[in-house]
């Protein structure tokens, strides 16, 4: 299930807008990597050092992320540097009778405009071939276990400012009278200062003019 959220990049690189996320850690199944021509420990031989260690790096760009329940495999996810963190992007699914389906949390990320940034065309040929051969067979640790955080609800902040509510401190003791509860004193129309105004003339030395 596609959620109605966004991700987006906690700091700016390289794209200006922070839907454009560019992930560099959001592999979440070595299979991807290893099908992409990346370096995975005890799997693959790398050409060169400059694959050791180092991820598909793909941009998400106007996306969100996904719901993924068993027997669905999440197999991208929004990395450690975008929000929310963690979260799956992209997931497998393969069904009794061998048919296979993939969700992508973003239409955006093949389209032209994007398909040669990164490594979206990596990306995009790893799903191809999962979905039309037998050639990508995910790793069955990280499918059981993926590294994915909770889903965190955040309040909406609009909503509950336009909803004050009074201070839950304590205060003083209500008397059982309820009507001494009322200040009258604070508005009320009455001659009680003029007194005090004529009286101020004099401490002033100003001429008062009836």
């Amino acid at each position: 299930m596609v959620n109605s959220d966004s991700v987006v990049r906690t700091s700016y690189y390289k794209y200006f807008h922070p839907k454009e996320a560019l992930v560099a850690n959001g592999v979440l199944n070595r299979e991807m990597n290893k099908a992409g021509g990346k370096f995975v420990p005890g799997v693959t031989d790398y050409d060169n050092e400059s694959s050791l260690g180092r991820s598909l790096t793909f941009v998400y760009p106007y996306g969100a992320t996904l719901h993924v329940v068993k027997p669905s495999v999440p197999v991208l996810s929004t990395g450690s540097t975008s929000l929310p963190i963690n979260r799956p992007v992209c997931a497998f699914h393969k069904t009794q009778s061998g048919g296979k389906i993939c969700v992508l949390g973003s239409s955006h990320m093949f389209s032209d405009q994007f398909l040669d940034k990164e490594e979206n065309g990596k990306v995009f040929d790893v799903i191809i071939d999962y979905l039309t051969s037998e050639k990508v067979a995910l790793n069955n640790i990280d499918a059981e276990d993926p590294e994915v955080a909770d889903y965190q609800f955040l309040p909406d902040t609009p909503r509950l400012a336009d909803r004050l509510k009074a201070c839950l401190q304590e205060g003083d003791e209500i008397p059982r009278d309820f009507t001494k509860l009322f200040e009258h004193s604070l508005y009320k129309l009455d001659n009680a200062l003029v007194p005090k105004v004529i009286r101020s003339y004099e401490v002033l030395e100003m001429k008062h003019e009836p």
